[in-house]
């Protein structure tokens, strides 16, 4: 019996597929591309995950779903995995689905079966080539159902050479910096890539560099935090172009000594006070210098500098931004 068009006589919650697709006003291209995955069953412990494009382990999350519970299966999507070719190791790569894995693996050990959308690569494909198709499936599938961070998106996006991805990659590792492994290997962390990009559309390469390199020393001699702020190049790169900008004299070479021997004094967290969103840069100097100009009007400071007004200021885009 044909029941597509007909409402049950039991539940008059119901709706028809048929009625709903109608309510959305889109046209769609007739047919379809791709393949069905099949679903299969697999040992917990056979499955292995690419830690270049994947997401961070969020031990919370699985604690707060597993402590003192058993596994619930009703509840599992299944996880997305390719199987690489047999020249390969045959191995089988999870794309989606690591936090599930994890959790059915703590509550009952590697030979557990859990559901799996499993896909194959072609015999003859590369190591290259595979790594490149799951870091792509990954960004697709977790860009459609729910947003990717920036940097996991830069993370996906290098494997298979997104062109935004190798940029801020290659900007990263000029600044000797890393996060969560893009950028420079050995590199000083950064807390995120947000602002680094926004330095680089903003300023010269250099004074970025000696924003970085300046931050670097910072938080290694006097801060302690074990990674600098995004935020801080972004804004010290303002101050490195503007001090580039005064040239000789005591302005340049008094800010110069005052980053040298007073910025450090200062708390991060009074930097960064009120200086968030696309102009925080500029509310960053403006505050830089307002210190600095207190300092040298107070007479304190035990080398020649003058004060910074507002026409250098606006002379490298660093004017008022509430005029």
């Amino acid at each position: 019996m044909n029941n597509q068009n007909t409402q049950s006589s039991s539940d008059d919650r119901l709706v028809s597929i048929k009625d709903t697709s109608q309510t959305i006003n889109i046209k769609m291209e007739p047919g379809a591309i791709g393949e069905y995955a099949s679903i299969v069953q697999l040992p917990v412990g056979d499955l292995w995950y690419d830690r270049k494009y994947q997401r961070y382990l969020y031990p919370s999350a699985i604690k707060s779903h597993l402590e003192g519970k058993p596994f619930n299966c009703t509840l599992a999507r299944p996880v997305v995995a390719y199987k690489r070719p047999e020249a390969l190791g045959g191995i089988y790569v999870g794309i989606d689905g690591q936090h599930t894995s994890n959790m059915a693996y703590i509550g009952n050990g590697p030979n557990f079966l859990i559901n799996v959308e499993l896909h194959y690569h072609p015999e003859d494909r590369t190591l290259e080539e595979c790594q490149q198709q799951e870091a792509w499936h990954f960004s697709k599938l977790n860009t459609s159902r729910k947003n990717l961070t920036p940097i996991e998106q830069v993370k996906s996006g290098i494997l298979f050479e997104d062109p935004k991805a190798m940029i801020v990659e290659n900007n990263l590792k000029t600044l000797k910096l890393n996060i969560e492994g893009i950028g420079d290997e050995n590199g000083y962390p950064v807390s995120n890539i947000t602002k680094i990009g926004w330095a680089f559309r903003d300023f010269d390469a250099i004074h970025i560099q000696y924003a970085a390199k300046f931050l670097i020393e910072v938080d290694k001699t006097h801060w302690g935090r074990g990674k600098i702020k995004d935020a801080l190049v972004h804004g010290l790169a303002a101050i490195f172009t503007l001090k580039h900008d005064l040239g000789a004299g005591t302005k340049a070479t008094g800010l110069e000594n005052w980053l040298l021997y007073q910025f450090h004094r200062i708390k991060e967290s009074t930097w960064t006070k009120n200086t968030g969103g696309s102009q925080g840069h500029i509310y960053f100097a403006r505050k830089l210098i307002e210190f600095y100009n207190q300092d040298v009007d107070r007479g304190i400071l035990n080398f020649p500098a003058s004060t910074i007004g507002e026409a250098a200021l606006e002379k490298v885009g660093l004017g008022d931004p509430n005029k």
